[in-house]
């Protein structure tokens, strides 16, 4: 059940928001980082829902977002606010959406609903087709569950460890969501592997929740570093001091990738000479190593083509624009502004068409 969409939206940090908190919203805005998570469920007052839903609208469809891709975390569907937290949402602002978050999803059908509500609500807006789903596991169930979800719908991209309401579940005794000292060892790795095995195989992304002591930046590094080692493809953040060290932590560094070129090379120049594995710096290259390789080339390459994408709507597409506008001013042809529009417009279908693979929100 691999596709493109799944494998190329970066989610090296998530950045989580209230959405009941205007300012919050306009802050999240201006922040550049992967994706950025208008939450509706547990930062938000049961009174708040409905004036919070309302925010998301507003700020996805009136703010400029720096982030590649906007999701929103609805409410889980035993509650009474998911169905029109999900009908609100598309009806209104479903071209500004890259994914619908479920939380506390335990079985299948959970993610079933969410799809099937979506594919209706495609009918009359078309752009709906495009959301992406990804899943909260935030139970003992779910986690027991985790290979049967991971596979149970064409939508969903990704599953997120919500290690708060499972450390409730589980009955763990900690005072920190995400800390891992403990007597016991690390308790996250049982979970965390679970999670890490089950996405990676049936193609969708494992991320990591968030580490809630938003003081200790060396913790968050240092646990943020472990788990993409392990084969997790991101982290939530919950303040935006976070976010760059979550992000540098998920992204390869330049003398991995020098080396991961290196090894690269000499083992196709082996190949090409009948060797099945090379030496390289006293370490053993082969097939599997040429594949771990691949993909880690991959990942680069999907950010740097986010980048690009980014580069040519901000710079050439707007420029074209205003340079269109400002010939207008001084020799009053209409088809020159005609030209700057249609420039500016073609650029965004582009990375519309792009960006939602990449993740970009325009």
């Amino acid at each position: 059940m691999t596709s493109i969409i799944k494998k190329i939206r970066p989610r090296r940090c998530q950045l989580s928001v209230p959405a009941s908190s205007k300012k919050m919203i306009e802050k999240a805005a201006s922040i550049k980082v992967d994706g950025v998570i208008l939450d509706l469920e547990d930062s938000v007052a049961p009174d708040q829902k409905e004036s919070a839903r309302h925010q998301i609208i507003d700020g996805l469809t009136q703010l400029n977002w720096r982030a590649s891709s906007i999701s929103v975390r609805i409410n889980a569907t035993n509650t009474e606010w998911c169905h029109q937290d999900i009908i609100e949402l598309v009806s209104n602002c479903s071209e500004k959406i890259a994914t619908l978050i479920v939380p506390m999803v335990n079985t299948p059908n959970d993610l079933l609903f969410v799809e099937t509500l979506i594919k209706q609500l495609a009918m009359k807006h078309s752009s709906a087709t495009e959301i992406g789903l990804e899943g909260l596991i935030e139970t003992v169930e779910g986690l027991s569950n985790v290979d049967e979800i991971a596979q149970s719908s064409e939508k969903l991209e990704a599953l997120v460890l919500g290690m708060g309401d499972y450390a409730a579940s589980q009955r763990m005794r900690i005072n920190t969501i995400g800390d891992v000292s403990s007597e016991a060892g690390d308790i996250w790795q049982y979970p965390r592997y679970r999670l890490i095995v089950a996405c990676h195989a049936n193609g969708i992304h494992p991320i990591d929740g968030p580490y809630a002591d938003i003081k200790d930046i060396t913790g968050l590094k240092l646990d943020s570093k472990k788990t993409s080692l392990i084969g997790m493809m991101g982290k939530w953040a919950i303040h935006p001091d976070q976010v760059a060290p979550i992000t540098e932590a998920f992204t390869l560094g330049k003398d991995i990738i020098l080396t991961a070129k290196k090894q690269k090379t000499a083992y196709e120049k082996g190949l090409a000479e009948g060797l099945g594995s090379v030496s390289v710096d006293g370490v053993m290259v082969d097939a599997a190593n040429a594949k771990t390789i691949d993909e880690l080339f991959s990942d680069v390459k999907q950010i740097h083509f986010l980048s690009y994408l980014r580069y040519l709507y901000f710079n050439i597409g707007r420029m074209a624009y205003l340079q269109a506008n400002v010939l207008s001013a001084y020799v009053f042809l209409a088809p020159a502004i005609v030209a700057g529009v249609v420039t500016l417009g073609v650029m965004q279908q582009i990375i519309r068409a792009f960006g939602r693979v990449e993740g970009l929100s325009l």
